[in-house]
C-alpha cells in the first residue's frame, strides 16, 4: 500500500461522536486511509478504510481567492489603494500604523480624536509616496466626515487596516 516514492501526510480530526479520526493520504491522492479510534475507557479499537481514487485528483486545501476584496469601507479602501497603484509594502506599512493607533485607542493610551489624528499623521507622513496623494486625501476627507467619536474613528481605522492588508 505504501511505496517508497510517496510521501504520506495526515490530519487528525475529532468527530461529533467523540471519536478521533486520522486521515492519511499520499501526495498523489491515489490512496486515502481513514482510521478511527474508539474514545472510551476500553481498549482502543482501530477501524481502517482504504479508498483508492481513480481519475480526478481531489483539490488541495482551499486557498483564499487572491482577487477577493473586503466588503464595506474596507473594500472601498482596497479599491482606492489599488487605483493609485499602492505597493504592497506601502500598504502593509500604513496598515501597521493604523493598527498601532487603533490599538492605542483600545488600550486607552489615546483619548481624543485629535490625538489619534495627530499620531496617525506623524506615523504615515514619514513614508507616503507622492503617487498615493489621491488616496491620502480620500482617507482624510472620509475621516473628517465620518469620525464623530473616538469609537467611530477606531472602527474606521480597523476597516482601513483590513482594506490595506488585502493589497
Amino acid at each position: 500500500m505504501c511505496s517508497n516514492r510517496s510521501a504520506w501526510t495526515f490530519k487528525s480530526y475529532r468527530l461529533a461522536d467523540g471519536t478521533q479520526a486520522i486521515v492519511f493520504h499520499t501526495g498523489t491522492h491515489k490512496q486515502i486511509v481513514l482510521a478511527t479510534f474508539c474514545n472510551g475507557p476500553t481498549i482502543p479499537i482501530v477501524t481502517q478504510y482504504v479508498v483508492t481514487i481513480d481519475g480526478a485528483t481531489p483539490d488541495p486545501d482551499p486557498q483564499p481567492d487572491p482577487e477577493a476584496k473586503p466588503d464595506g469601507l474596507a473594500g472601498d479602501v482596497y479599491e482606492r489603494a489599488k487605483s493609485v497603484a499602492m505597493s504592497r509594502e506601502i500598504a502593509q506599512q500604513a496598515a501597521d500604523n493604523f493598527e498601532a493607533v487603533s490599538s492605542a485607542i483600545a488600550a486607552g493610551g489615546i483619548k481624543t480624536i485629535r490625538d489619534a489624528m495627530s499620531k496617525i499623521a506623524e506615523l504615515n507622513n514619514r513614508f507616503w509616496p507622492r503617487s498615493t496623494e489621491a488616496f491620502v486625501h480620500w482617507v482624510e476627507a472620509y475621516l473628517e466626515q465620518h469620525a464623530s467619536t473616538l469609537e467611530k474613528l477606531k472602527e474606521i481605522f480597523d476597516a482601513i487596516v483590513e482594506g490595506l492588508r488585502a493589497i
